[in-house]
């Protein structure tokens, strides 16, 4: 019985789809689900896995091949990518690459150039200054420039070369620009410097399944249809990154640029008269998120096609996204470092015939790992793991005049202890004390971050790196309730005001040794407050980093802080500390730890 019903219902429905009117797409463009909607969306996923597959087991690839990119293919050799293409025999084959940027300040700047056949180029440049006013190409609204070079992104005064794939580009341009609304003109000279924050997002194989199946399975499935597609495409791949560099506007001071910006680079077919809607909008939040929302209508191909793009990370310290490049979609990855533990850090060799066991335990993969899939359930499978061991060859005197010490006394080894801890605060917290953190034991050195709670609990599209600002006023170590350094350390993140962090970038370089030293630490202004916001107190600054034991301390260390403004989500301290300990070895190797 319950056979016959289920074979009832599904002939009712293949019935039902034969005898469905097909929808009339709106305003005669927008085609909506019709007849057998979901049976193509179903069909064109699997074609898009398969496309995948192959993807993942090809090489480099040539560009002049159709079958060697497309819907789920795409060029894996970057330098291939990356490289002014050999325009197609088309009359309307491209090679563009766009760059769209922006600051807090309110300097932005589109520069975009698109190289066509018989060397001509699409030129766009637009440039807004505070203090300056917009600018603009001398040509505009007209953007076509002739007599440019076959094999270079060089046109109308501007010069894009790259430096090295994937990661950093030169701008510069050298002529005038008008100011918007006028006919004068001004000469500017502009060098920046592109360098990436993410990894290429590419529209042939990291587009929405989902999305790119429903935009394909609301058109009519006909030979035309399919011959559009194919001949229209065009490869198509998004970076996020940095610009900065100077910019010389004649009149007024030189002016150096700092611009989130978002880089793309199209090369394939496009002829801008198929378009019929184009609407594209490029999002980047103070908490570092960046996001691309929008919609395209091409009726000759995608009548509708939806476009979204949200990096998983949720702040700008990227160092856990980048390194998700290396192990996307399954890949292996070999890896080689030091293990993080203060006996491999100690500057004495350890005594023969002592056993050393190392134990690692694994987080969560909610912790380490990074997705935007709303059913993310992804883990790290470890295929092999080796221990390199150093060990030396000891004159058989010095050992035996080892052995003759230790019948009288131990040998004790220096060695510096850590310890990280949590605090948890909940949201709506404007001010924070915590009295005796360490229990009476003063530690050497302290850093304090601050980031969301959800993020060191774990999940996939949260990164637990990003160290949050939280919009702190005042943070103040105190030992037996003196100040660390003498005074609190004093910030602000108003980027409407004005942002103060020197004093907590500068005590990084203090506590890490690098002060007055021709060499920096990774960290600016704008890093600081954009998911780096670190503060390190120095509790133990005589003979840092030498070989040393001082006397324990039994003091007290308290933690106050201040908030200009409630936090907005629960929210986790992380503290770790330093601590100067040794450890005995005695003449049967057992080992005695001193706290």
């Amino acid at each position: 019985m319950l056979w016959t019903v289920i074979a009832g219902g599904g002939g009712i429905i293949l019935l039902w789809q034969f005898i469905k009117p097909q929808p009339k797409p709106i305003d005669g463009v927008y085609r909506q689900p019709g007849k057998w909607y979901h049976v193509k969306k179903f069909i064109f996923k699997l074609l898009l896995k398969r496309n995948q597959q192959k993807n993942k087991k090809k090489k480099a690839v040539d560009v002049e091949s159709y079958s060697s990119r497309g819907y789920g293919m795409g060029i894996n050799d970057i330098h291939v990518l990356e490289k002014v293409q050999n325009l197609e025999k088309d009359p309307y084959a491209i090679d563009a690459v766009y760059y769209g940027g922006f600051s807090k300040e309110g300097t932005r700047l589109a520069l975009r150039m698109g190289r066509r056949h018989n060397r001509q180029s699409e030129v766009w440049l637009v440039m807004e200054i505070p203090g300056i006013g917009r600018l603009q190409h001398p040509l505009h609204p007209d953007t076509l420039v002739s007599n440019v070079s076959n094999n270079e992104y060089t046109a109308g005064g501007i010069n894009i070369e790259i430096i090295e794939p994937m990661k950093k580009w030169k701008i510069s341009y050298n002529g005038q620009l008008r100011f918007d609304g006028t006919e004068r003109l001004v000469h500017v000279q502009m060098s920046l410097i592109w360098q990436t924050v993410t990894d290429p997002f590419s529209f042939d194989t990291d587009m929405n399944q989902s999305a790119l199946a429903d935009a394909v399975s609301r058109e009519l499935w006909t030979k035309q249809f399919w011959d559009a597609l194919r001949s229209k495409h065009q490869t198509h791949y998004e970076l996020w990154g940095e610009l900065h560099g100077k910019v010389k506007v004649d009149g007024f001071d030189e002016k150096f640029v700092t611009l989130k910006t978002i880089r793309d680079h199209s090369f394939g077919i496009r002829d801008w008269r198929t378009f019929y809607r184009y609407s594209i909008h490029f999002i980047y939040l103070e908490n570092g998120t960046m996001i691309q929302v929008g919609v395209v209508s091409q009726p000759a191909a995608l009548s509708q096609y939806i476009l979204d793009d949200a990096d998983c990370n949720t702040g700008s310290n990227l160092g856990l996204y980048r390194r998700t490049a290396y192990i996307k979609n399954g890949k292996t990855v070999d890896l080689e470092g030091n293990i993080f533990h203060p006996l491999f850090s100690m500057n004495r060799y350890i005594l023969n015939q002592v056993g050393v066991t190392v134990k690692f335990y694994r987080s969560r993969p909610e912790f380490y790992l990074m997705s935007v899939d709303e059913d993310a359930d992804y883990y790290l499978e470890i295929e092999d793991m080796y221990l390199s061991i150093a060990k030396i060859h000891v004159h058989p005197g010095i050992v035996y005049g080892h052995d003759s010490i230790l019948r009288t006394v131990n040998a004790k080894y220096p060695i510096v202890q850590n310890d990280v801890r949590t605090i948890s605060l909940p949201a709506g917290q404007i001010s924070f004390n915590f009295n005796n953190i360490f229990q009476n034991n003063r530690p050497n050195k302290v850093l304090i971050a601050f980031t969301g709670s959800q993020n060191i609990a774990g999940d996939y599209s949260l990164c637990p790196w990003t160290f949050k600002h939280c919009h702190l006023s005042e943070i103040n170590l105190k030992v037996e309730g003196v100040p660390v350094s003498g005074n609190p350390v004093r910030v602000k993140f108003d980027s409407s005001s004005g942002e103060s962090s020197i004093v907590g970038i500068r005590n990084l370089f203090e506590v890490a040794g690098k002060t007055l030293q021709d060499c920096g630490n990774g960290l600016n202004r704008d890093s600081f407050s954009e998911g780096y916001a670190l503060y390190a107190f120095q509790l133990e600054p005589i003979f840092e980093g030498l070989d040393y034991l001082t006397l324990k301390r039994n003091e007290r260390v308290n933690l106050e802080c201040t908030f200009d403004s409630p936090l907005t989500e629960p929210t986790t301290i992380i503290i770790y500390s330093e601590f100067s300990g040794y450890f005995e070895i005695t003449q049967t190797r057992d080992i005695i730890i001193q706290e």
